[in-house]
């Protein structure tokens, strides 16, 4: 079969023929994984399940102080929790794509927060 191929179509065919097949492949790939991490991205940055980053960060914090730990550890374990919290709702959102945006949006959150204190 490989001979009558190169034959009719010359014997460069089969390395030209598995290049186009490799570059065809490629862009299909892109187009799609590209096409469905957007939308994870949009769906995690949309998702009003977020907020409850801020909820568990707040009462971490409250659990802590009550602990009596002190102020510093407090901060730590509360940015923590907010910080886990985003990425686990992230990723029941939109998956491991999703996960990577819930934890760079608390990251933009937390930077612009500390912005304005």
């Amino acid at each position: 079969m490989e001979k009558r191929f190169e034959k009719l179509l010359g014997a460069g065919a089969k390395v030209e023929g598995r290049r186009e097949t490799g570059r065809v492949a490629a862009k299909v790939v892109a187009k799609h994984v590209s096409k469905g991490a957007g939308k994870a991205v949009a769906r995690t940055a949309a998702s009003p399940w977020l907020l409850a980053a801020d909820v568990t960060e707040f009462a971490a914090g409250k659990a802590a102080r009550a602990a009596g730990w002190h102020e510093d550890d407090v901060q730590v374990a509360s940015k923590c929790t907010g910080a886990a919290t985003s990425l686990v709702v992230g990723a029941a959102v939109g998956g491991p794509v999703g996960a990577a945006a819930g934890l760079a949006l608390w990251g933009v959150g937390e930077a612009v927060g500390w912005l304005f204190n």
